[in-house]
């Protein structure tokens, strides 16, 4: 099922190289880190990050604002909106975002796992805190594996962690991996 997943996802990010041969043990090139998805590394420029990902991969800044410092890496018709897309600020990619149940974390949690299976995979490092548009018990779970923000509001292009956003059933529905902006509600802010 993994390679499958890994062969999917190859060919999704169109990258246009066959993969390297993996032994058993080698970690799926396509996990979910903290920091990395496929070829794309959390802090990257983003014309390194989209020409990494290969044809039909861009840049959009937000729409809304019409703000080009601020927007997604993304292509469009991969499994129908849940592509895995990749958001810059000023340039430098800075989060990952994850919505459909395709891709794992390196601890195999994924879209459609449980509160309780974060909670059995990542332990005592959860940080809990209350969602901000849904009612409980619907969260944000986070955890934090490098230079930890000592306040919610802080902002850190060296901290990197992996936030997964829970709904009323204590089922994950996002997944965002990257620097402090994982803890960003709605876009770039």
């Amino acid at each position: 099922m993994q390679k499958t997943i890994a062969a999917l996802l190859a060919s999704a990010f169109a990258l246009g190289a066959v993969l390297p041969a993996q032994s058993a043990d080698a970690p799926d090139p396509y996990t979910l880190t903290y920091s990395t998805l496929g070829p794309v590394t959390v802090g990257m420029k983003v014309a390194d990050a989209v020409k990494a990902l290969g044809a039909g991969w861009s840049y959009r800044g937000m729409e809304e604002d019409n703000d080009p410092r601020c927007g997604h890496i993304s292509q469009d018709g991969i499994w129908a909106g849940m592509t895995p897309t990749f958001m810059a600020q000023d340039g430098i990619v800075t989060r990952i975002e994850v919505g459909g149940n395709e891709i794992n974390t390196d601890k195999g949690i994924h879209v459609g796992s449980t509160e309780a299976q974060v909670m059995a995979a990542y332990g005592k490092d959860v940080r809990a805190t209350p969602h901000a548009y849904a009612g409980p018990p619907a969260k944000y779970l986070t955890v934090w594996f490098e230079n930890a923000p000592k306040d919610e509001n802080a902002e850190d292009p060296k901290a990197r962690g992996i936030q997964f956003v829970t709904d009323e059933n204590q089922i994950v529905v996002a997944i965002y991996a990257g620097d402090t902006s994982i803890m960003y509600i709605e876009g770039c802010a």
